[in-house]
């Protein structure tokens, strides 16, 4: 005959094989890989820096995040902002769909001379006047997209978190026709035709309004892919649950456990 106690220990070894089953496919789903590029060179004395990372779900087909980083600190000239970047992968896209921008703040620094500039207080929302273009493997990102395949590469280009106004507040970052500014790193969602884990190419970052091209070169030496190890890498449904999370479902486990304990014992 199986006793109370028996049935306590059969409870909590069902309890701690679900729930580590519950984890494994939380964190199974989130496998994602990141390439990551970067740009450094000077065109006409303007600093021209950024780095690009691309993130990769290998269970979901045909999502990609690019992440985009203006590294000029500060960024001050019209000719540091990064306002476009295109890219080259190994298969076809076959679709490329831009669905949401994301900033870490947006900025209006029109006629400013002054830093911090107020914040961005218009109805312009995400994708923020940016827009995609594509053809076979090589697409092309960019900022006041109107159609086609013509961007005016302004505004909403993208700064660093560390910026310079003028002394005047004309010209430059406060110049109103390059106004507002999308503040970096800077996340871009795509829905693509891909249905596996492209190698990336070549990338390209634009600067300016000409644009001025820098080439990117890849931060690990042969290029390959490395874990993403961000929890943020992926969409929210799919990331790896954080520390703190974690640590109170333990806590949610010896309540239930004990409760559970508690109960046999009284009995």
């Amino acid at each position: 005959m199986v006793t109370r106690m028996e049935h306590y220990k059969m409870f909590i070894r069902k309890l701690l094989v679900a729930t580590a089953l519950a984890l494994g496919a939380q964190t199974a789903s989130a496998d994602l890989i990141t390439f990551e590029f970067t740009a450094n060179g000077v065109t006409d004395g303007a600093s021209q820096q950024a780095t690009a990372l691309f993130t990769f779900d290998t269970e979901v087909d045909g999502w990609m995040k690019l992440t985009l980083t203006d590294d000029v600190v500060p960024t001050a000239k019209t000719a540091s902002e990064l306002d476009g970047f295109s890219f080259t992968l190994s298969e076809a896209l076959g679709s490329l769909t831009l669905e949401s921008v994301s900033a870490q703040t947006i900025l209006d620094c029109s006629n400013d001379n002054t830093v911090p500039c107020k914040t961005y207080d218009g109805t312009e929302a995400s994708p923020y006047l940016w827009g995609s273009t594509f053809s076979g493997a090589s697409a092309t990102l960019g900022a006041g997209y109107t159609g086609g395949t013509t961007f005016a590469y302004h505004p909403f280009a993208i700064i660093n978190a560390s910026y310079a106004l003028p002394a005047n507040g004309s010209g430059n970052l406060a110049n109103p026709e390059h106004n507002p500014f999308l503040v970096g790193p800077v996340d871009f969602i795509f829905t693509t035709g891909l249905t596996s884990i492209p190698d990336i190419m070549s990338v390209t970052f634009l600067f300016g309004t000409n644009p001025d091209s820098q080439t990117g070169t890849c931060t690990n030496g042969d290029c390959t892919p490395v874990p993403c190890t961000n929890g943020d890498c992926g969409p929210p449904d799919l990331n790896v649950p954080e520390p703190h999370t974690l640590a109170l479902l333990g806590l949610g486990l010896v309540a239930v456990a004990w409760t559970a304990r508690r109960r046999v014992v009284k009995t």
